[in-house]
């Protein structure tokens, strides 16, 4: 799962995402336009990867989605441990200068 590498010497020694080595621990549903699963924030504590990603629908199957986090353990096994789905994040439950 660890698909980073450092910079020694850099300022704070932070991991750089490179692709070799990436595992796809999520897909869509479904196929096709609209559908995907992306825009992932990741935190690494002792080893284990936690993982948060966006699960989007198309448009025309009222657009939106679901956001996940999950932990990935060495070895790729994925576990969710919450899903904030469309509705929890309603946009009415904004401000009126779209801020949370």
């Amino acid at each position: 799962m660890a698909s980073y590498i450092l910079i020694p010497g850099s300022d704070a020694d932070l991991p750089i995402p490179r692709n070799a080595g990436a595992e796809t621990i999520a897909s869509p549903a479904h196929r096709g336009p609209g559908n995907w699963v992306g825009a992932a924030s990741v935190l690494v504590r002792d080893g284990v990867h936690y993982v948060a990603y966006r699960n989007r629908r198309p448009v025309d199957d009222g657009r939106g989605g679901d956001v996940i986090v999950a932990r990935v353990a060495a070895g790729g096994e994925t576990a969710e441990l919450c899903r904030i789905d469309k509705a929890a994040m309603n946009r009415s439950d904004r401000s009126s200068d779209l801020r949370w």
